[in-house]
């Protein structure tokens, strides 16, 4: 896991006030708080430890070396994780206009297409940087493609992310692509 910002949480201070849990997963939940050092509002990815596999551990070990890696617009920015009892908090950007799941489940009528190019334009952006990073994000979807009441797009979720080591890699992602496009 990336060391270099790894922190430890110090027992006689409140850093957080819990506001409410966003989403819940197999061994974990992403959980709305407030910062009382400075009032922003952050998700924190709240992973049970022990309650997961050592490949769930291994994976959310993962996602922490993976997002330090990642700094783009239209991705998720990740500020911190640490370790709290048998948790690993990852501390994120909270995108405060839901997920595109939401946008489409909530709209009544057709896009505008300037709105679809928008969308489309930043998820491609951030996709071209996740793979200029040599990273497979492997679970694209509405539900983690996060936005803001602005209108920025940012990607999420890189839990079954992965980082490509080489050809081997490489290959069997080509591999999958190949198969995909004869379906």
């Amino acid at each position: 896991m990336a060391e270099d910002t790894f922190i430890e949480p110090r027992a006689s201070e409140e850093p957080y006030t819990r506001i409410k849990t966003l989403g819940r997963g197999a061994f974990g939940e992403a959980v709305l708080y407030r910062k009382t050092e400075d009032n922003v509002l952050v998700v924190v990815k709240e992973v049970n430890l022990s309650r997961a596999s050592e490949k769930e551990r291994a994976d959310a070990e993962k996602e922490v070396d993976i997002l330090s890696l990642l700094n783009h617009t239209n991705i998720v920015t990740y500020y911190n994780h640490y370790i709290d009892g048998t948790s690993l908090l990852i501390e994120m950007e909270y995108c405060n206009g839901g997920t595109l799941n939401d946008k489409i489940h909530a709209q009544k009528e057709l896009f505008a297409e300037e709105i679809v190019i928008w969308y489309f334009f930043q998820i491609c952006s951030g996709m071209s940087h996740i793979h200029d990073c040599d990273i497979v994000h492997r679970d694209i979807k509405t539900l983690n493609i996060f936005l803001t009441k602005s209108g920025l797009v940012k990607l999420g979720d890189f839990g079954i992310a992965t980082i490509l080591k080489g050809s081997k890699d490489m290959a069997e992602s080509v591999s999958t692509l190949q198969l995909l496009e004869t379906l």
